[in-house]
């Protein structure tokens, strides 16, 4: 018993590694465009525009983006880059009228939170407005100017889109890897549902049955990867 508990931790720990090297293999090409994009906004920001230390110019071109997959690739990262933005003005005019301090950062969270709950419904979009407001709030004020971190912003927002526009992922790779798995576990399902009604046996007809249900995460990442690269 020991043995063969030993035996499966190790097919486990085999197959997390293998899968997270995966992983790591497939976002290899995306994580080099985060890269360069932070490194292009900063540039940008400091050397054209002249701002000390622009950090929410990188800031702004890690999470508008980011790891992203589906149909919404390139309006995902638009609508970060406009909760970037837009928390960063809210902080700077709140900032303006009402000065630094923990209830100004405070009321600088609420109204941010409120007014990204009213122009958009997304998550991601309401954390970045609340959390980029914040910061410009509780951070030291910038030797820039009062709207200069919105304008790093501006910049981080633009290189991560120009970046996913101008080097876009292959469109063909994903879609002719996951329908091809979707293929083979097609096949899988028809054999195992032949098998089972030529046998006439239960038991091999609920399997069937349990495999045809598991297709559907695979048939809506197929169906994800034709609109994103009909989209792209």
């Amino acid at each position: 018993m020991p043995a063969t508990s030993s035996e499966t931790m190790k097919q486990r720990v085999r197959y997390e590694l293998r899968t997270r090297s995966a992983r790591v293999r497939k976002d290899f090409f995306q994580s080099l465009q985060i890269v360069v994009s932070v490194l292009v906004a900063y540039i940008v920001s400091e050397k054209v525009l002249g701002h000390h230390q622009p950090i929410f110019a990188a800031t702004a071109a890690i999470v508008s983006l980011g790891y992203v997959r589906g149909s919404t690739h390139a309006r995902r990262i638009l609508e970060v880059s406009a909760g970037v933005v837009l928390g960063i003005i809210i902080g700077d005019v709140l900032m303006l009228l009402l000065g630094r301090g923990m209830w100004q950062a405070a009321l600088v969270l609420f109204i941010s939170i409120q007014v990204a709950r009213f122009l958009d419904k997304g998550i991601i979009f309401t954390i970045q407005m609340g959390l980029q407001s914040t910061l410009v709030v509780l951070l030291p004020p910038s030797p820039d100017g009062i709207f200069s971190r919105s304008l790093d912003a501006i910049v981080g927002g633009l290189c991560a889109f120009l970046l996913m526009f101008i080097f876009p992922k292959d469109p063909r790779k994903e879609p002719r890897r996951n329908a091809q798995v979707l293929m083979n576990a097609f096949a899988d399902v028809f054999f195992s549902s032949a098998r089972a009604v030529k046998e006439y046996d239960h038991d091999k007809a609920w399997l069937a049955l349990s495999e045809s249900r598991r297709l559907q995460p695979l048939y809506n990442a197929c169906e994800g990867d034709v609109v994103t690269s009909i989209g792209m």
